[in-house]
C-alpha cells in the first residue's frame, strides 16, 4: 500500500504541465497556446498574462471573427534562484464557427507567436 502511494505522488509531481494565469482563455485555448510557445520559443513554464487586445472583425450577416494580441510574461529557471523573463507576444483568432474536436463553438488558432528576453 505505501508503494502504491509513493508510485501517485511521484507520478503527480512528473506531471506538472504549464499553465496560463490571469487570463480569460478556456482551458483548451490554453492548452493550444502553451504548446506552441513551447514549441516555438522552447518556453514550456507558466503564462502570466500582462495585456490582452482584441479587434472585431464583422464578416457578414451576423459572423464575427475575433482577432486577440495577447502579451505573457514567463519566467525560466536558470539555477536554484536564478530566473530568465521572457516576453512572450501570442496573436490568435476565434472565428464564428463550431469546433468539432473541442465540441465547442468557435475555432480557435493561434497565428504567431514571438519571444524575446528582458
Amino acid at each position: 500500500m505505501k508503494i502504491f502511494f509513493s508510485l501517485v505522488l511521484i507520478s503527480i509531481s512528473f506531471s506538472a504541465t504549464a499553465g496560463v494565469h490571469g487570463s480569460k482563455f478556456e482551458a483548451y485555448q490554453q492548452k493550444m497556446i502553451t504548446e506552441v510557445v513551447a514549441q516555438q520559443c522552447g518556453i514550456s513554464s507558466d503564462l502570466v498574462q500582462l495585456s490582452h487586445t482584441e479587434v472585431i472583425d464583422q464578416v457578414d450577416q451576423g459572423i464575427r471573427d475575433v482577432y486577440m494580441t495577447t502579451v505573457f510574461e514567463a519566467k525560466v529557471r536558470v539555477d536554484q534562484m536564478i530566473f530568465d523573463s521572457y516576453l512572450v507576444k501570442v496573436n490568435s483568432v476565434l472565428a464564428d464557427g463550431y469546433d468539432h474536436s473541442n465540441q465547442v463553438w468557435g475555432l480557435f488558432a493561434v497565428q504567431n507567436v514571438t519571444c524575446h528576453q528582458n
